[in-house]
Formats: structure tokens, sequence, C-alpha cells
């Protein structure tokens, strides 16, 4: 799910101001500069911030295992490494 919410947010930065939709002048180009931007891409499960820049294109080094309880995401192990 993370990937695509980089995917989605990457788009709506490229796009420009506020008030152009996500697909109006998109191109490759700005959706790479908007991925590389260095800016910082959060998730909904509160994971380690994600970004990117022109020479550093790894998502991520530290991740986080969480699992479903009572209908609830509960954290099960958090700042892991690879």
């Amino acid at each position: 799910m993370g990937d695509q919410k980089i995917r989605a947010s990457a788009s709506r930065r490229a796009a420009g101001p506020p008030k152009s939709s996500p697909g109006k002048d998109l191109t490759g180009q700005k959706m790479l500069d908007a991925l590389e931007s260095g800016d910082k891409f959060l998730d909904i499960f509160n994971s380690p911030p994600t970004k990117f820049s022109k020479t550093d294109h790894l998502a991520n080094t530290v991740t986080q295992v969480q699992q479903i309880q009572k209908g609830h995401w509960v954290l099960m192990k958090d700042s892991l490494s690879f």
C-alpha cells in the first residue's frame, strides 16, 4: 500500500498547484522530479518517512511490523533495519 500512496502523492506534487488535477499535464519527467525532490512521503501507518533524491533511490532501510488485532492496527516491532 505504501508504494501506491507514494506514487499518488508524487503525481499530485508533479501536477502543480492544488487546483490542478493529477493527470493534467503530468509527464514522466515531472513525476520523476517530484519523486526525486527530497520531500518526505508519509503513510497512514506512521512508518519511517520515505524520500528519494537524484542519487538515492532506496526507499527505506528501516521498517516496522504491524498486525490487526480486534479491528485495530497494533505495532508489533519497530525500527527493524535491513
